[in-house]
């Protein structure tokens, strides 16, 4: 019966697959996914779809495959799969520069005949699992760590329900040299929907934690396009130094003070072959509020209208701070300041204010400089651009 079931399983896989799938060996257990009948494929491997591919491509690897079954259903010579289990494991997607994908590894279904095998798939479960996607074409890049992934469902639907729900860590989502996230847990509970004939996938926004922070995320994605939102209105301005702090920062769990921060992210594409994605983010902060006790920090006025996006025609990928105002013990200070170039950034605004030496160094510390004291007043327009000898300072006048 065990070689039997196994030989089922695996023609039946085979027959879906145009690319080679390695498996170290295949097992048959009961007591290990008691009530259900499970067939382990353990070390499985699948190279990169892509003929000038290096043996060191990797697609897809997983420690173990677990394909359950009902036991009763394989006494009847049903080989119906209930749920798969995928853990632990890593998968690297990559859309090449000239249109293709590494992962085109399902062949199209003409082969109607009746089978005795078939997926009649309930949950579908990753522990463990680190996914990364490369667009090369676009320049993006995002690594993800999945602590766990459950999908419920009935897959086998054309009109699929589906209940996500998932923990994970966002290593880095990077758009050309920005990163625009790094290092960032992440918690969500959602309702997608799925017409698998049209190819459809619809996400209705929904709350989602990112970094314990409350955020709305939503997504459609269809054939020629995809449409993925991410906002979140009236964030505490604590509450998202205490979770996004930098380097160097110290005690910040004794931050207080108030204000609101505002963060709204579009991204957009029409699926054409080497298409950059469109990045939209607008964000700010009104009326904050920043106060550190124990070194005296207390930083107010904080108003800030922020853009980053690689939309505009005329500086491309670019970061635009429209509005930077606060206030410290040494008075008002209001600047402005554009971004562009980000491979040699290019460095444009202007600064009118004072600043407290020692505020500034109790929130952005440079490691090898103990304390700074002192003020400093400025009113200057800088057009700087850092260049492969060094630091081009086109304009830097006033005081």
């Amino acid at each position: 019966m065990r070689d039997k079931v196994i030989g089922i399983v695996v023609t039946e896989i085979n027959k879906s697959l145009n690319t080679p799938v390695n498996v170290a060996d295949v097992d048959l257990t009961f007591w290990g996914s008691f009530p259900n009948l499970s067939v382990d494929f353990n070390e499985v491997y699948i190279h990169d779809a892509i003929p000038e591919a290096k043996e060191s491509d990797t697609l897809f690897y997983s420690h173990k495959i677990r394909l359950k079954f009902n036991p009763i259903d394989i006494f009847n010579k049903n080989y119906r799969v209930k749920k798969i289990e995928v853990f632990p494991g890593y998968a690297h997607l990559k859309q090449l520069a000239d249109g293709r994908s590494n992962f085109d590894i399902l062949k199209p279904t003409e082969d109607t005949t009746a089978t005795s095998f078939s997926f009649s798939l309930k949950e579908l479960q990753f522990k463990n699992f680190r996914l990364d996607y490369s667009h090369f074409g676009a320049n993006q890049f995002q690594s993800t760590e999945i602590d766990e992934l459950l999908l419920s469902g009935d897959f086998t639907e054309n009109l699929v329900d589906l209940t996500a729900e998932s923990n994970l860590k966002v290593n880095f989502i990077k758009s050309g040299e920005v990163k625009l996230v790094t290092n960032k847990t992440a918690y969500f509970n959602l309702n997608l929907r799925i017409d698998q004939e049209k190819g459809i996938i619809q996400l209705p926004d929904a709350p989602i934690s990112i970094a314990n922070l409350p955020f709305v995320f939503g997504m459609d994605m269809n054939e020629n396009l995809i449409d993925i939102r991410l906002k979140a209105n009236y964030l505490q301005l604590v509450d998202v130094a205490k979770n996004f702090n930098h380097y160097g920062t110290q005690k910040i769990s004794e931050l207080q003070g108030s204000g609101a921060v505002q963060f709204d992210l579009k991204y957009t594409t029409s699926r054409k072959e080497n298409e950059i994605g469109k990045i939209e983010c607008n964000f700010g902060v009104k009326n904050g509020k920043i106060i550190e006790p124990s070194k005296k920090v207390n930083i107010s006025n904080i108003n800030v209208s922020g853009f980053y996006g690689n939309t505009d025609k005329k500086f491309g990928e670019h970061l635009n701070l429209d509005k930077l105002n606060f206030q410290t013990i040494a008075g008002p200070f209001s600047g402005q300041l554009l971004i562009t170039e980000f491979n040699e950034p290019h460095f444009r605004g202007k600064a009118n204010g004072k600043v407290d030496l020692a505020i500034l160094h109790a929130i952005f510390p440079i490691p090898t400089v103990q304390s700074t004291t002192g003020k400093i007043s400025v009113d200057s327009n800088f057009d700087v651009k850092k260049a492969n000898s060094g630091v081009e300072i086109r304009t830097c006048d006033g005081n």
